[in-house]
Order: structure tokens, then C-alpha cells, then sequence
């Protein structure tokens, strides 16, 4: 599959297009088959200075997609479902504590193979919503 990421270098102009094997869910995985993604000031500032990550960089951590797979244990969502990605992956609801915050989308933290921006996307499956029609 086709990602983004800063590969060997930080920089605009080192972010490039790049094949990554196709994801693969673990227990309370899911895979996304990513529709939209945004490159927000965050993600911006990682491509430019890495901000402490290391590299392959996959930058993006705002997206929604539809769900093509799910891990052992997934009970949330199935296959077919219209997800959006949470910038925390362990702040579902309630008060923002030090652990809620520990697993943001983007950078360096990926337990989860491949991050935004790609054809399929990987991620807990807590860690996504439900996008719903009005």
C-alpha cells in the first residue's frame, strides 16, 4: 500500500510517497480503509522538525475512513462502518489525565503499523468514533 511519510529525513521536501505492506489487525485492531485525512499544525510542525519522533514518519493524524477488517476481541465496530480517527487513542470520554493523553495519533507512537493517510490505516479500536448520517 501507498503511504506518506518522512522516510530518511525531516522537511516538506523529504515527505514522499512510499510502499508499505498492506495492515494486518491485531487483537482490538481494526483496519481503515482511509477516505479523508488533514495535515494539521501538529502534524506540519513533525514533518518540519521532527519534534522529538524518529523516522519513517508517518505524519497524519486526522482522517475518517471506512472500516475493511477487524482483530480478535473488536466488538465497537464491524466491517462497513464509517469511522473518524481520535487524535488520543486511549481518551474515549471523561477527564484528561496524563494516560489519556499518552497515545496520540501521528509521530512516533505507532503500536499500530500504519498510521493516517494511507489506503488502509490501522488502529484500536477504541480509538476511533462512528460517523453517522443526520
Amino acid at each position: 500500500m501507498k503511504v506518506w511519510a518522512n522516510q530518511d529525513a525531516f522537511g516538506i521536501d523529504n515527505l514522499k510517497e512510499i510502499e508499505r505492506p498492506e495492515p494486518v489487525p491485531g487483537a482490538g485492531e481494526i483496519v481503515v480503509d482511509m477516505k479523508a485525512a488533514s495535515l494539521n499544525y501538529r502534524d506540519l510542525l513533525t514533518v518540519i522538525m521532527g519534534a522529538g519522533n524518529k523516522l519513517p514518519l508517518v505524519p497524519f493524524s486526522d482522517g475518517a475512513g471506512v472500516v475493511s477488517a477487524v482483530g480478535p476481541g473488536v466488538s465497537r465496530v464491524k466491517v462497513g462502518d464509517r469511522v473518524c480517527s481520535l487524535f488520543f487513542q486511549s481518551w474515549f470520554s471523561g477527564a484528561v489525565t496524563a494516560e489519556s493523553r499518552s497515545k496520540p495519533l501521528g509521530g512516533a507512537y505507532s503500536p499500530w503499523k500504519i498510521l493516517m493517510l494511507s489506503a488502509g490505516s490501522v488502529a484500536a479500536s477504541n480509538g476511533t468514533v462512528p460517523v453517522t448520517h443526520s
